[in-house]
């Protein structure tokens, strides 16, 4: 992970909500995996990251390799 948030772009926001197209139908885990991507703190932002994105995998029904 990079040691500073992230810019957050219009082609990420448009592949989370692509990708919320074909999920389960709960958007939470696209908004966190978003907002924690501008997180100040490193770990925090990696932890949330992390966790944000295996719901997405879940989200989706995919397998997180």
């Amino acid at each position: 992970m990079p040691e500073a948030a992230l810019e957050r772009s219009k082609a990420l926001a448009f592949a989370l909500a692509y990708l919320w197209v074909y999920s389960s139908g709960d958007r939470d885990p696209f908004v966190w995996f978003w907002k924690s991507l501008a997180r100040p703190n490193e770990i925090g932002r990696t932890q949330n990251v992390n966790a944000s994105l295996n719901a997405i995998y879940r989200a989706l029904r995919l397998q997180r390799r």
